[in-house]
């Protein structure tokens, strides 16, 4: 399924769970971030064009992306309550391209060419196809126990300062 054709759940659904499981810190507000990292993608109804794609594009129409990406990424962390910048971490981006590496092993046919910049995949992970709807539930669920566990720890009285 492209990631330019679907819901929320659905864009996320090749293994977007999977950074946030691959344990990119131990705050809750990273692992939400890296659930959400792609979450643009459902509002622009497209994926991010590849760095060929982008290559060829006038430079106000990636601008206009790159905007229109950061105004959607701040609404999304503004709405589940953490810092916008939690979206730039480089453990979000090396889990991501490893959540790549290890989809396109386990579930694509090899690729015509070798991908640019591509990791090898980690031992010890496997990624399994899931129909959209189990797929779009184990999003929610993994979102619902991330932001639940960022609310709780929100609405924890703070303790009173001592002299």
């Amino acid at each position: 399924m492209s990631a330019a054709t679907g819901t929320l759940p659905q864009v996320l659904q090749r293994g977007r769970a999977f950074p946030a499981g691959l344990r990119p810190g131990r705050s809750p507000g990273l692992k939400l971030a890296a659930l959400l990292h792609d979450a643009h993608e459902a509002y622009w109804g497209l994926a991010d064009p590849q760095k060929p794609i982008k290559a060829l594009m006038p430079e106000c129409v990636v601008n206009w992306l790159e905007d229109h990406r950061a105004r959607i990424d701040a609404a999304v962390a503004d709405r589940f309550d953490f810092d916008v910048q939690l979206l730039k971490d480089p453990r979000i981006k090396l889990a991501d391209r490893l959540a790549v590496a290890i989809e396109q092993r386990d579930l694509m046919l090899p690729p015509p060419a070798p991908w640019d910049d591509m990791l090898a995949p980690v031992d010890g992970f496997k990624v399994y196809g899931h129909p959209p709807d189990d797929a779009a539930g184990m999003f929610i669920e993994r979102l619902y126990r991330l932001s639940r566990v960022r609310s709780t720890a929100a609405a924890k009285p703070a303790r009173a300062k001592r002299w």
